[in-house]
């Protein structure tokens, strides 16, 4: 046998292993309406658990290295907004709504109420204030990877606990 042919052999092997490993199925009845088979009824609280192929080597945002870590970030951490179907669009996620002001450099966040952390304390808009905060005076240095995500701020206000202020230097 060729090596060409050979190693189109064990490519081929190679990928009916891995198909069955990625097939499967499941008799539960997991769907959107209630992800337990019934209809309309979702269960708070539990334990989320995410199945990974790689590790996650910390769930410190301001501190990875592995992809799969911001992964676990995506679905720990919440983020004010986010792209919709089609990543056309901006559309509200822990922000419910937001305004800008005349000049663009305010951005008023209007958040949802209600969430809350792992440990039952609420999630309010002094922990966004705060992240953003520290992102914005360590980007030079701890909080470096994620100092794009707060370009020109200059400062973050939560004048409640359901709302917060991006102020920016520049629109």
């Amino acid at each position: 046998m060729s090596g060409s042919r050979a190693l189109a052999l064990v490519l081929l092997m190679v990928a009916v292993i891995a198909a069955a490993g990625c097939g499967g199925g499941s008799s539960s009845s997991n769907n959107a309406s209630g992800g337990n088979g019934s209809s309309g009824s979702i269960k708070q609280g539990g334990i989320f658990s995410e199945g990974t192929t790689n590790y996650i080597d910390t769930l410190n945002p301001f501190n990875y290295i592995e992809a799969q870590s911001v992964t676990a970030f995506e679905e720990i951490y919440p983020e004010l907004v986010q792209y919709g179907p089609g990543l056309k669009d901006i559309v509200p996620s822990y922000a419910k709504s937001w305004d800008t002001s005349a000049d663009g450099k305010t951005w008023t966040f209007h958040l949802q109420s209600g969430g809350k952390w792992s440990d039952g304390q609420p999630l309010t808009s002094a922990d966004v204030a705060w992240t953003a905060n520290t992102i914005v005076k360590y980007q030079s240095g701890a909080t470096a990877v994620l100092a794009s995500s707060v370009a020109h701020v200059t400062k973050v206000d939560a004048p409640d606990p359901n709302t917060v202020v991006f102020h920016y230097d520049a629109p």
